[in-house]
């Protein structure tokens, strides 16, 4: 019995590390590489960059990566927000446009408090297809809390790429629980039928010493 009980114990522990790995992480920086980019350059805070697209280039993300200063040991909750939009240059025609924000509670750090120092963030503006090959106008307006120093702000344009295959990443979420779940009952389950001890050669089990105050 202790042996099928570590088997399924084990079993919950490769359905959280496969979901988490291979079901979300995975897929979500193999899109992220994927295809060939096209564009990378500097931005100011607010600034317009022109870009020349073409429909054999699809699917087409943009993406800017934000690298700032933080202040000394500082509370989290600071909050910047990023605005994008790309337009047809000869008719001012809107393809796409975000408004979109991040936060240093997003770092992933169970913390109030964080350490000071240069931080990079790489927020995903769109994911998108040229319908026709002209040129383009990326325009992006990032405003950091006053407590951030800007130091660059990078345009990033790729082509070809692959998009994000969500049915991986849906079916890594539902195997997270799953796994977890059979940690839990498996654990509950050893707790509740704890092994019992047995005869060594032959000899029968001595019976528990009672102790008297």
């Amino acid at each position: 019995m202790r042996q099928l009980q570590i088997g399924i114990l084990l079993l919950g522990v490769l359905l959280v590390l496969g979901g988490a790995v291979g079901g979300i992480v995975l897929p979500i920086v193999a899109s992220a590489r994927s295809g060939e980019m096209i564009l990378s350059t500097e931005l100011e805070a607010s600034d317009r960059q022109a870009i020349f697209l073409s429909p054999d280039m699809n699917p087409l993300r943009a993406a800017i990566t934000v690298t700032y200063d933080a202040p000394g040991r500082r509370l989290s909750g600071h909050r910047s927000s990023v605005s994008s939009a790309m337009r047809h240059l000869a008719t001012d025609e809107v393809v796409w446009t975000i408004d979109t924000s991040f936060s240093d509670d997003d770092l992933g750090s169970d913390e109030t408090s964080i350490d000071a120092g240069r931080e990079h963030r790489t927020v995903n503006l769109q994911e998108f297809e040229c319908v026709s090959a002209d040129d383009y106008v990326i325009s992006t307006e990032v405003k950091l809390n006053d407590s951030f120093t800007l130091q660059t702000v990078t345009l990033e344009v790729r082509q070809n790429v692959e998009p994000l295959r969500w049915s991986h990443v849906v079916i890594g979420a539902l195997m997270i629980p799953a796994g977890v779940a059979l940690i839990l009952m498996t654990a509950f389950w050893i707790i509740k039928n704890p092994r019992k001890p047995h005869a060594i050669h032959g000899l029968p089990i001595p019976d528990p010493i009672e102790t008297t105050m």
